[in-house]
Protein backbone atom coordinates (compact mmCIF):
# COMPACT_ATOMS: atom_id res chain seq x y z
CA UNK A 1 0.00 0.00 0.00
CA UNK A 2 1.71 3.01 -1.34
CA UNK A 3 1.19 6.66 1.54
CA UNK A 4 0.12 9.73 -0.37
CA UNK A 5 2.82 12.79 0.28
CA UNK A 6 0.86 14.98 2.65
CA UNK A 7 0.01 18.21 1.21
CA UNK A 8 1.57 21.43 3.04
CA UNK A 9 -0.54 24.85 4.31
CA UNK A 10 -4.01 24.89 4.62
CA UNK A 11 -6.81 23.76 2.29
CA UNK A 12 -7.83 25.82 -0.53
CA UNK A 13 -10.89 28.17 0.00
CA UNK A 14 -11.73 28.71 -3.66
CA UNK A 15 -11.64 26.32 -6.35
CA UNK A 16 -9.89 28.64 -8.75
CA UNK A 17 -9.45 32.67 -9.34
CA UNK A 18 -12.67 33.82 -10.77
CA UNK A 19 -13.91 32.47 -7.56
CA UNK A 20 -11.95 34.42 -5.34
CA UNK A 21 -12.45 37.32 -7.12
CA UNK A 22 -16.19 37.17 -6.98
CA UNK A 23 -15.96 36.63 -3.00
CA UNK A 24 -14.12 39.37 -2.49
CA UNK A 25 -15.94 41.70 -4.97
CA UNK A 26 -19.43 40.81 -2.75
CA UNK A 27 -17.15 41.34 0.89
CA UNK A 28 -16.52 44.62 -0.80
CA UNK A 29 -20.14 45.81 -1.84
CA UNK A 30 -21.17 45.05 2.17
CA UNK A 31 -18.64 47.21 3.25
CA UNK A 32 -18.36 50.16 0.55
CA UNK A 33 -21.20 52.48 0.40
CA UNK A 34 -21.53 54.92 -2.25
CA UNK A 35 -22.25 58.59 -1.74
CA UNK A 36 -22.17 62.07 -3.64
CA UNK A 37 -19.09 63.24 -3.31
CA UNK A 38 -20.58 66.80 -3.12
CA UNK A 39 -22.55 65.65 -0.12
CA UNK A 40 -19.61 63.84 1.26
CA UNK A 41 -16.86 66.71 0.98
CA UNK A 42 -19.64 69.57 2.38
CA UNK A 43 -19.94 66.95 5.28
CA UNK A 44 -16.04 66.40 6.00
CA UNK A 45 -15.78 70.59 5.86
CA UNK A 46 -19.33 70.76 8.63
CA UNK A 47 -17.46 68.53 10.55
CA UNK A 48 -13.84 70.31 10.74
CA UNK A 49 -15.66 73.52 10.98
CA UNK A 50 -17.48 71.63 14.45
CA UNK A 51 -14.07 70.46 15.78
CA UNK A 52 -12.30 73.73 14.97
CA UNK A 53 -15.24 75.75 17.10
CA UNK A 54 -14.88 73.11 19.57
CA UNK A 55 -11.30 73.63 20.00
CA UNK A 56 -11.64 77.42 20.04
CA UNK A 57 -14.70 77.55 22.74
CA UNK A 58 -12.00 75.21 24.82
CA UNK A 59 -9.19 77.56 24.81
CA UNK A 60 -12.06 80.01 26.10
CA UNK A 61 -12.87 78.23 28.66
CA UNK A 62 -16.73 76.99 27.38
CA UNK A 63 -18.28 74.32 29.95
CA UNK A 64 -19.74 72.39 27.77
CA UNK A 65 -16.73 72.65 25.02
CA UNK A 66 -14.56 71.69 28.35
CA UNK A 67 -16.49 68.51 28.55
CA UNK A 68 -16.00 67.59 25.12
CA UNK A 69 -12.81 64.95 23.83
CA UNK A 70 -11.16 66.05 21.13
CA UNK A 71 -8.82 63.05 20.50
CA UNK A 72 -11.13 62.57 16.95
CA UNK A 73 -13.67 64.46 15.59
CA UNK A 74 -16.08 61.47 16.17
CA UNK A 75 -15.51 62.15 19.70
CA UNK A 76 -16.68 65.06 19.57
CA UNK A 77 -20.03 64.28 17.99
CA UNK A 78 -20.30 61.49 20.74
CA UNK A 79 -19.88 64.03 23.37
CA UNK A 80 -22.64 66.28 22.04
CA UNK A 81 -25.13 63.85 21.31
CA UNK A 82 -24.73 62.33 25.23
CA UNK A 83 -24.72 66.30 25.94
CA UNK A 84 -28.10 66.60 24.55
CA UNK A 85 -29.23 62.90 25.32
CA UNK A 86 -28.96 63.72 28.84
CA UNK A 87 -28.63 67.27 28.86
CA UNK A 88 -25.14 66.87 31.49
CA UNK A 89 -21.85 67.85 29.88
CA UNK A 90 -19.65 64.26 31.20
CA UNK A 91 -16.09 64.95 32.11
CA UNK A 92 -14.04 64.10 29.23
CA UNK A 93 -10.86 61.93 30.39
CA UNK A 94 -8.51 63.50 28.37
CA UNK A 95 -8.84 66.83 30.21
CA UNK A 96 -5.67 67.89 31.90
CA UNK A 97 -4.56 70.57 33.43
CA UNK A 98 -2.19 72.64 32.06
CA UNK A 99 0.88 75.18 34.34
CA UNK A 100 -1.87 77.85 34.85
CA UNK A 101 -4.86 75.63 35.96
CA UNK A 102 -6.95 75.85 33.11
CA UNK A 103 -8.31 72.45 31.17
CA UNK A 104 -7.26 71.76 28.09
CA UNK A 105 -7.28 68.52 26.01
CA UNK A 106 -6.03 69.28 23.06
CA UNK A 107 -2.58 68.60 22.07
CA UNK A 108 -1.52 71.86 20.93
CA UNK A 109 -2.70 72.87 24.50
CA UNK A 110 -0.23 70.96 26.38
CA UNK A 111 3.19 71.79 27.37
CA UNK A 112 6.28 70.87 25.16
CA UNK A 113 8.34 68.23 27.11
CA UNK A 114 10.50 67.48 24.12
CA UNK A 115 14.20 68.78 24.83
CA UNK A 116 15.35 71.39 22.79
CA UNK A 117 18.74 71.23 20.52
CA UNK A 118 20.97 72.77 22.79
CA UNK A 119 23.92 75.15 20.79
CA UNK A 120 26.91 76.29 21.63
CA UNK A 121 26.82 80.41 21.78
CA UNK A 122 29.50 82.95 20.76
CA UNK A 123 30.10 85.99 23.01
Amino acid sequence: MERRPAVAGRPRMYANAAEKMRAYREKEETRIVLVDRIWFEQTQQDLNRLWHAVHDAQKSGHEIALSLDLRSKTDVLQGLAVYFETGAATSSPMQKKDEKGARCNSKEALPNTKKQPTTKREK
